[in-house]
This record gives structure tokens, sequence and C-alpha cells, in this order.
């Protein structure tokens, strides 16, 4: 599982072989973290698998904050919804380290 720390980006492409992509949210664990920007240029998707709706524009991209979690596993899931109201999901394990525990306050009193 890969491990996370920070603010972090993801980005992939997402396509509809029938008509464009609406939207694409994330969330981590069911907190939503927000929606991906679409619209990047992938000319690399359209030359392998053909040219549909939205080529060579298919590219999604999102950045989010994990010290907002918890040090451990969680959970990122994308909801991607096509023009016509169709929706897919993907989802990817992750392990958060910000190091949280690794903090001491110590307190010294002089005798």
């Amino acid at each position: 599982m890969q491990v996370l720390t920070g603010y972090i980006g993801a980005s992939g492409w997402a396509l509809d072989f029938s008509t464009t992509i609406s939207s694409v949210q994330f969330s981590v664990d069911g907190t939503n973290v927000g929606y991906a920007s679409l619209g990047g240029y992938r000319p690399d998707v359209c030359s392998v698998i053909g040219n549909y709706p939205g080529c060579p524009y298919q590219g999604w991209s999102i950045s989010f904050d994990t010290t907002q979690f918890s040090d451990g596993p969680h959970n990122l899931s994308g909801l991607i919804i096509a023009a016509d109201g169709r929706q897919a999901r993907l989802n990817q394990a992750f392990i958060v380290d910000n190091g949280h525990a690794g903090f001491q306050i110590q307190r010294c009193i002089a005798s």
C-alpha cells in the first residue's frame, strides 16, 4: 500500500464511450476532499483507445492535504459522473504517515 504524507496530488483520465465526463469527485473514508479539475490534455489516451467524446481532454487532477486525516490506513474513493448521469466508482487504499505520534512534550523542574 502506498504511504502518503502532507499535500498530495493525483491525476488520471476518465472517458465514456458515448458522452463526456461531467465530474470526478473524491472522498477519503467518506469525507469529501473535493472535485477534480477536468480537461487535462491526454492525447496518449486517444491514440490507444480511439477518438471518443472529449478526446483528447479526458485528464483530471486533484490535490488534498493528508494531515486532515489520522495516521494509518484509509480509502480514497472517486465518483465519476458522465454527462448522461451514468456513474462509475474507483477505490484505492493508502496509508497516511504524517508523524503525529512522534511529538513529545517534556517538563523540566529544577530542584
